[in-house]
């Protein structure tokens, strides 16, 4: 553990102001209740199968296996729904949206395996299985003019409508994806990764995106935020290269950046307009890296320094901590 801890300092002491020990100690007291639940302090302290997943994820890869095995239990007793997948929200002692979040459930599963893999506890491995085969359900694949789609629904409900369908460009998660390939060799996962990197390499990435099923055809939204600047995080998680490839998929949002010295938490494409917010901190870094810009790192440092109870944030660069 501390040789692994030991290369975390030294690989990131010079992009990231803190350790990934000293983070998850941080994180654990300021967001991970005794019971296993994990709050959003910004959003009414409100419990998302998001923020379970995460938390497993981290708490795996950093081998913190008292911390896992807390969150999966309260989430596996709280959270799970009859077909595997898991209720959204959760507020106050009560489960407030039925609904699912399908990156939630996927990060779920993989959480799963990672501790299968580190613990060999197979129970946790027939979890992640049953998950796994409960969202090859919400997976359509489309035949079309340009190949196949595979549509992901991001929900059970409410998302097919009027021949569209409505789509969540971050619920495509490709480091999810290729692990499931490399564990269960389905194609069906494979497929998924190589077209997430074609939703992620559309010119001005909007979070929603829709789908034409009388025309068979993508349509983009007409705005990024928080929720769809997650694809950065995820792309620089599965490959570098990858990473940099997207330059042209954000390049409005940065150039707005030079413009005005902030990446706006809501950028409208049609309007060239945004929000007077900021988007999280974290964000910072990953505009930074992607288009060479040390005062975008430089911002991203100071909200680490900062901005102490930003579940969010702290999550996504534990996320990326320690896949490295």
């Amino acid at each position: 553990m501390m040789v692994l801890i030991f290369v975390f300092m030294f690989t990131f002491s010079i992009s990231f102001p803190i350790n990934s020990y000293e983070l998850w100690l941080h994180y654990k007291k300021t967001f991970v209740s005794n019971e296993g639940f994990v709050v959003d302090p910004y959003n009414d302290y409100r419990v998302t199968s998001e923020s379970q997943g995460y938390t497993m994820i981290i708490s795996a890869l950093i081998g913190d296996k008292e911390t896992f095995y807390k969150v999966w239990y309260w989430t596996k007793k709280n959270l799970k729904r009859k077909d595997n997948l898991f209720s959204w929200v959760w507020l106050n002692g009560y489960v407030v949206d039925k609904n699912n979040a399908t990156d939630a459930d996927l990060l779920i599963a993989y959480g799963l395996l990672l501790a299968y893999e580190r613990w060999e506890d197979e129970n946790l491995l027939e979890e992640a299985v049953k998950i796994i085969s409960s969202l090859k359900s919400l997976i359509i694949p489309i035949c079309s003019q340009n190949g196949k789609d595979y549509i992901l629904l991001p929900g059970k409900l409410g998302f097919i409508k009027n021949n569209e369908i409505s789509l969540k460009v971050a619920y495509y998660i490709p480091f999810i994806f290729k692990k499931f390939y490399q564990v269960f060799k389905d194609p069906i996962w494979n497929e998924l990764y190589e077209y997430t990197y074609k939703l992620y390499r559309i010119e001005n990435l909007s979070t929603d995106l829709f789908y034409d099923l009388f025309e068979k055809k993508l349509l983009r939204g007409e705005f990024i935020d928080a929720d769809g600047l997650r694809v950065l995080i995820y792309s620089y998680i599965d490959s570098e290269e990858k990473f940099y490839s997207l330059r042209r998929t954000f390049i409005d949002v940065y150039n707005f950046y030079k413009e005005r010295r902030y990446i706006p938490d809501k950028y409208h494409y049609s309007l060239q307009s945004a929000s007077k917010g900021s988007s999280p901190f974290c964000f910072y870094y990953f505009f930074g890296k992607l288009y060479y810009d040390e005062k975008l790192i430089k911002k991203f440092k100071e909200g680490v320094r900062y901005d102490r109870k930003n579940y969010y944030c702290y999550a996504l660069i534990l996320l990326t901590l320690l896949h490295y």
